[in-house]
């Protein structure tokens, strides 16, 4: 995406709305723009269905064509710096996929997301088909952030330490091939979990635990995905130790690579805590919350790495 020189620092916020177009000018597209200047922004808009309609109703919607929407967006992109993404009426399935497509390739640009899926009058603007693939949306965004984070995580070691060799190859590839198995589980996990919290209204598809073994699966099968990917970055630390010399780091430098292999090793050690509680704890109806405790212990993360760079913060300040 294009940056902004420093002559466009001054220049108002841009955001990209998706929207459809509403002739009166209450809602959709034409009542974005509205809002976004009114707010100092500086609207960009893509029309994703055209409606005939008043102040009182909805009379029809039509759709935009999916490549023309996905042209009218990567048109603006390719030629502004976005901050913001709003999303409202979409029009057809074929809409949602189409953007779904393009803000991936954004992870960054904070997203609004506002389906609008029926009129102030009531007339539907969202038929089933549409709804569907809605609700599987907080699952896949989540996945989506989950895979983004590991992503990000690699191209930090990447871009830290250079190290092209045979190893790093192998653990690297050894990576993409955990994330790609993993990414199928990871992504019915959270659909059971948004299915469980909205008593369905969230799942994109049929989604049913039998029995508690069942339950026990799918929290082995996650932390056995886990703390392999975190097993892997573990070695691709460890990997940059063993050649800090051939690669020119230095005293901080060796410091803050072991922290990255403990904090990353924390992880492999929650992950196998996880998978022996989801074996061996006593799943009963009569106590609940026992079930969630394979999955909270991942929650332990954030302690784990407070605590390692806290240790670490120490020895560093030691060799300033």
């Amino acid at each position: 995406m294009p940056q902004p020189s420093d002559a466009e620092s001054d220049f108002p916020p841009v955001v990209l709305t998706f929207a459809a177009s509403d002739p009166s000018g209450g809602a959709g597209i034409q009542a974005d723009i509205l809002t976004l200047a009114s707010m100092g922004c500086h609207p960009l808009s893509v029309i994703t269905a055209i409606t005939v309609q008043d102040t009182l109703g909805v009379e029809a919607v039509q759709p935009v064509d999916a490549d023309w929407v996905a042209d009218q967006a990567r048109c603006l992109l390719e030629d502004m710096p976005v901050d913001a993404f709003k999303i409202g009426a979409l029009g057809s399935v074929e809409n949602i996929a189409a953007i779904a497509e393009i803000l991936s390739d954004y992870p960054d640009v904070p997203l609004i997301l506002d389906p609008v899926l029926a009129s102030g009058r009531g007339d539907e603007l969202a038929n089933d088909e549409m709804l569907h693939a809605l609700r599987g949306t907080p699952a896949f965004a989540l996945c989506f952030l989950s895979i983004a984070r590991i992503w990000k995580s690699h191209r930090d070691w990447s871009r830290h330490y250079d190290i092209e060799d045979s190893t790093a190859l192998v653990l690297s590839l050894l990576l993409v091939f955990v994330v790609l198995v993993f990414v199928y589980p990871l992504r019915l996990l959270f659909a059971l979990f948004f299915a469980w919290i909205s008593a369905g209204h969230l799942a994109d598809q049929p989604l049913e635990l039998r029995d508690v073994e069942e339950l026990r699966a799918a929290f082995e099968v996650y932390g056995i995905g886990f703390g392999a990917i975190a097993g892997l970055f573990a070695l691709l630390y460890r990997h940059a130790l063993r050649n800090a010399r051939a690669i020119g780091l230095d005293a901080r430098e060796m410091i803050a690579t072991r922290m990255q292999i403990a904090i990353w090793t924390g992880f492999v050690v929650l992950a196998a805590l996880s998978i022996v509680t989801a074996l061996l704890l006593p799943f009963r109806n009569d106590q609940p919350w026992v079930y969630t405790i394979p999955g909270m212990i991942f929650a332990l993360s954030g302690v784990v790495t407070t605590a390692v760079k806290r240790h670490y913060a120490r020895l560093l300040d030691a060799t300033a």
